[in-house]
């Protein structure tokens, strides 16, 4: 009882897939290296939320805040009892004058 039909054989390669998106990019490397276990999971959120919470003051200090112009410290005071950010008037006027070249 032999059946000829049995076996098929290719005669041509067959297509090269790529490999899914879950496993290759960048969606890929998180998964494996921040997302691979609940710890990982659990502290790859705890990391997010301490870079943001030291992050979000420090760029809202050091530029949004931030005083640019003026001839000296007195230009950084608070104006009506408020607060200033970085005084970036202040660098300028009291640090050497090769590290501002770029601006004048």
């Amino acid at each position: 009882m032999a059946n000829s039909n049995m076996f098929q054989f290719r005669t041509e390669e067959a297509p090269t897939l790529s490999a899914p998106v879950s496993t290759r990019g960048i969606i890929g490397w998180m998964r494996q290296n921040l997302f691979s276990s609940v710890g990982n999971t659990i502290l790859t959120i705890i990391g997010i939320l301490l870079a943001y919470s030291i992050f979000a003051p420090l760029i809202q200090f050091a530029l949004i805040d931030a005083v640019w112009t003026g001839q000296n410290r007195e230009a950084c005071l608070p104006q009506e009892g408020g607060h200033s950010g970085a005084c970036w008037a202040y660098v300028k006027a009291y640090f050497p004058v090769y590290l501002w070249s770029v601006s004048g």
